[in-house]
């Protein structure tokens, strides 16, 4: 697959699951009553899941926060990782 120049090649969002009773710390608005909330990117062109990060805790954690401390660092962190690899294949 050829990139075609998109700026937008995921959409990401949260979803929740119905789940035994956790407490207040794990209710979710969605069902009004506990849940566990999930991160799923997918690929615009191909419709394929290409991230899933979870189980999080409705409660205490809305999309934002969650695509901040997840996928929002991984990326950021494979940024840096392939700065590496460049200044390392450099050097060589």
């Amino acid at each position: 697959m050829g990139d075609e120049g998109n700026d937008c090649l995921l959409s990401v969002d949260g979803t929740d699951f119905l789940s035994p009773q956790y407490g207040k710390k794990w209710y979710s608005h969605t069902f009004k009553h506990s849940g566990l909330r999930y991160e799923v990117a997918l690929c615009i062109k191909t419709g394929w899941i290409c991230w899933i990060s979870g189980p999080w805790n409705p409660g205490s954690w809305n999309d934002l926060a969650i695509f901040r401390s997840s996928l929002m660092t991984f990326w950021s962190r494979l940024n840096v990782l392939k700065q590496m690899m460049d200044t390392l294949e450099r050097a060589r």
